[in-house]
């Protein structure tokens, strides 16, 4: 039988309740209450505890497992002490400051994060999934690609192809605040990555076709996916691309699609940053444009015009 001693003192309740939050010590964390609303942090997580000075309510550890989990503490005290341990134990999660570029570049090999935070960020999700739903981000993508909610921010993992977690990306909870950046990364790890890379190992399936559409954002991307548009983009903004594709040999992986579709936003920056892009992939790029009034971007477009008229755009490029 598993000590529940040794299960409490190998679990933060800092690291699983606020994800990505700096910690210090043994020094508790504030956030605003799960249990009531406030606009004021008053609610104090330490390592063993969770305890709100607004509304008085506190769980120890295994309470909150208990609570999180649906379980009965009082009459089923050994199946919390084994969901404890099972689900909660060894959850280390990054901090979510953002760090020098050029840091963070020479990070890029770093070992991979625990895949706990990803798991544990997407259960966070709770009622937040309608913002990716609200995006036309299906259901079925959002549980594949694990999107996830912790520290106020909606969270995109990037993962290896071989399912590894590289990083996490954080997008702004608008609801929240809308000051400051809306997206950042986890200190040490914002290289430049790509998001859904596995996709260039699906140029053979069914839906795919041959084409693949590099976006300009995971958003996008994840937008695409929903609708069974095969897509991959990478992280750092417009013209990151830079620094993962510099010659021929860098876009190897993509020779065996039919046509490489390039669908940035449809702003100064986008645009330009695709024509450059697309001197380098040569004859397999294609360039989608759309009238700016529908849109900036993918998502945009897509929203205004429905998901048919944007097919029906992508054929006209594709066959032109």
């Amino acid at each position: 039988m598993l000590d529940y001693h040794e299960v409490v003192e190998k679990i933060d309740l800092r690291q699983i309740i606020a994800p990505g939050h700096p910690i210090t010590g043994t020094k508790p964390i504030l956030i605003l209450c799960p249990w009531h609303e406030e606009k004021k942090a008053s609610c104090a997580i330490y390592p063993s505890r969770i305890h709100c000075f607004g509304c008085n309510r506190s769980l120890s550890t295994l309470e909150w497992v208990a609570d999180a989990e649906g379980l009965d503490i009082d009459n089923n005290f050994g199946e919390v002490v084994r969901v404890a341990n099972e689900k909660y134990v060894g959850i280390i999660t990054p901090s979510v400051r953002q760090a020098p570029r050029q840091v963070a570049r020479d990070a890029r090999h770093i070992a991979p994060l625990d895949p706990k935070f990803a798991e544990y960020a997407h259960r966070n999700l709770g009622n937040k999934r309608e913002w990716f739903l609200s995006r036309g981000i299906s259901n079925a993508v959002v549980d594949e690609f694990l999107l996830g909610y912790s520290n106020n921010a909606f969270t995109i993992p990037i993962f290896h192809p071989d399912g590894s977690l590289l990083t996490v990306r954080y997008r702004r909870d608008d609801a929240v605040s809308t000051t400051g950046n809306k997206y950042w990364g986890v200190e040490g790890r914002n290289a430049t990555y790509l998001f859904n890379a596995k996709a260039l190992n699906e140029v053979n399936s069914y839906s795919s076709g041959g084409v693949i559409v590099i976006a300009e954002g995971e958003l996008d991307a994840l937008r695409l996916l929903s609708d069974n548009i095969l897509a991959l983009t990478f992280t750092n903004g417009v013209e990151a691309w830079r620094h993962l594709w510099k010659t021929p040999e860098d876009i190897l992986p993509f020779s065996l699609f039919r046509v490489v579709v390039i669908a940035f936003d449809m702003d100064e920056a986008g645009q330009s940053s695709a024509k450059s892009l697309a001197e380098l992939f040569g004859r397999l790029a294609r360039i989608l444009k759309w009238d700016s009034k529908y849109g900036k971007d993918v998502t945009e477009v897509i929203q205004r015009v429905g998901m048919g008229n944007f097919r029906v755009l992508l054929s006209d490029l594709l066959y032109a």
